[in-house]
């Protein structure tokens, strides 16, 4: 099989829960700049891996061994690093632009941030066992579709409605950074978990609980309505 094919195939994840999440919005968002958001959250990604791979390394660990050790400090500053990526992205991507106009927009866009960059992710995970075999590229899709893509949609759910908060409910900036936290501390949490081989009906409940927690609040961002564009 191709090269594209496998590409393809590991693009899937992200572009199932891109379609899923842009049926939330009331007013769907341009197509050119979703693209936008999704290519610079995806060509962004490697540069957080150096990040990473640093701050990993001021631990005083070397490859996947703090990781390995389950030094909870290590998942909480990973995941924060990407999150707060996720949040650059939305800042100079669309944040200042006409198209950012209603409350949904910051979860969305945060959204379609985390799904450019999870697709990345997911070429650079699953792409090489396609090689070796198609059955275990496609199962690893079907995990990273149901485990971490979704993660980073949940997580960065979470960091799009305090900054919507923030913005359009004219909430304190901690507000958004205290949202920031709370989506770092879910990921970090859930990553750790995975390490620590919890039993999988507890991670399971935990994403499942956080999904529709990201949907109670995308009803909640839907009801302040559309106010305009952010000065």
């Amino acid at each position: 099989m191709s090269i594209f094919l496998y590409i393809s195939i590991a693009l899937l994840p992200s572009v199932i829960w891109l379609i899923f999440y842009l049926r939330e919005d009331g007013h769907p968002e341009p197509n050119k700049t979703i693209i936008k958001i999704f290519l610079m959250g995806m060509l962004g990604a490697p540069v957080v891996v150096v990040l990473e791979f640093l701050y990993n390394f001021s631990l005083g660990f070397r490859g996947t061994d703090g990781l390995d050790s389950g030094y909870f400090p290590l998942f909480l500053g990973i995941a924060f690093i990407e999150e707060y990526y996720k949040y650059l992205v939305v800042r100079f991507g669309v944040l200042k632009k006409k198209e950012f106009d209603e409350p949904v927009d910051a979860m969305e866009y945060l959204i379609i941030a985390a799904l450019g960059f999870a697709a990345l992710e997911n070429i650079f995970y699953i792409f090489p066992l396609f090689t070796e075999s198609f059955s275990s590229g496609a199962q690893l899709t079907i995990l990273r579709f149901l485990g971490a893509t979704f993660l980073h949609t949940l997580a960065s759910g979470i960091a799009g409605f305090f900054l919507a908060m923030n913005i359009f409910a004219k909430k304190p900036r901690f507000y958004f950074y205290f949202g920031l936290i709370c989506a770092a501390l879910f990921h970090s949490f859930f990553n750790y978990f995975i390490i620590k081989e919890a039993g999988p009906l507890f991670v399971v409940s935990l994403i499942l609980s956080m999904f529709f927690i990201v949907l109670w609040m995308f009803q909640i961002l839907k009801k302040l309505g559309k106010v305009g564009k952010i000065a």
